[in-house]
């Protein structure tokens, strides 16, 4: 006998199970984009802009005790000097240093 030629079309070969074409391949990523492209920002966010800002928020917290002890200081100089201010401006202050500085030493040094 002779082999008989087939008049029908060639059977494509099954492809093997869990492998897709690149169309299928795209179908499924742009499918579930909803879900990974909230977590992509997610992790980008927790790795580039949650670490440093929690250092970032350190740092500023430590340097906010220094700045107040700083500030302190400052509103206490600035009281001191308007104190000093207020009595170069007083008359009476201003007599009794200038007599002060023209009294002989002597007498402020007899008990």
């Amino acid at each position: 006998m002779e082999p008989r030629e087939s008049t029908s079309a060639p059977v494509p070969a099954r492809p093997e199970p869990g492998a897709r074409s690149d169309g299928a391949r795209s179908s499924f990523v742009l499918h579930w984009a909803p879900v990974w492209a909230p977590l992509a920002l997610l992790a980008q966010i927790s790795i580039l802009g949650l670490g440093p800002s929690l250092r970032e928020s350190r740092r500023l917290s430590q340097a906010e005790a220094s700045l107040s002890a700083r500030y302190g200081e400052a509103i206490e100089t600035r009281r001191g000097l308007e104190r000093m201010l207020q009595a170069l401006r007083d008359p009476i202050y201003i007599e009794r240093e200038r007599r002060l500085l023209r009294a002989p030493h002597s007498r402020l040094r007899q008990p």
